[in-house]
C-alpha cells in the first residue's frame, strides 16, 4: 500500500479527539524517532504538537514534564486545564493553518468549535518558542 499523503493524514487526523495529556504522551512516546507511525496519532493537534517540539525540544520537554506532573498531582484546577488547554489549542491551530491547505470547508469551519477570533478561544499572537509559555 502506497504512503497515505498528508492531506490524507490530516483528514483522518481531524476526525479524532483526545486530551491534552492523550496528546503529550503521544508526542513524548514517538519523539525520538525519524519517522512516526501518525495512523496512531491521537489527533490532528497531536501531530501540530509534535511539529512543534521538533523545533523546539527544550521547551517541550519543560512544558511536558510541567503539565504531567500538575495533572498527576492534582495541583492545577479543572478551569486551569481548560484555559491552558483552550490557549494551546489555539496556539497548534495558528500552526496548523499555515501548515494545511486551504479549502472551501474551512470558511465554514468545524461544527462545535468556535472560529479562532472567538472570545472562547485564546487568539494571542505566540511569538515562537512562547507558544507553551503560561503552561
Amino acid at each position: 500500500m502506497p504512503p497515505k499523503s498528508t492531506a490524507q493524514i490530516h483528514a483522518e487526523l481531524s476526525k479524532k479527539e483526545s486530551t491534552l495529556l492523550e496528546d503529550f504522551m503521544w508526542v513524548y512516546g514517538v519523539f525520538a524517532l525519524a519517522r512516526p507511525n501518525f495512523n496512531e496519532c491521537p489527533s490532528l493537534g497531536a501531530k501540530g504538537l509534535h511539529e512543534w517540539a521538533k523545533e523546539h525540544q527544550d521547551r517541550f520537554y519543560e512544558r511536558f514534564i510541567s503539565i504531567t506532573s500538575k495533572m498527576v498531582d492534582g495541583d492545577v484546577s479543572e478551569q486551569e486545564i481548560e484555559r491552558q488547554t483552550d490557549e494551546l489549542a489555539g496556539d497548534i491551530s495558528q500552526l496548523l493553518d499555515g501548515c494545511l491547505p486551504a479549502s472551501p470547508q474551512d470558511s465554514a469551519g468545524e461544527p462545535g468549535v468556535p472560529p479562532a477570533d472567538s472570545p472562547t478561544v485564546s487568539g494571542g499572537q505566540a511569538g515562537e518558542g512562547d507558544m507553551l509559555a503560561d503552561l
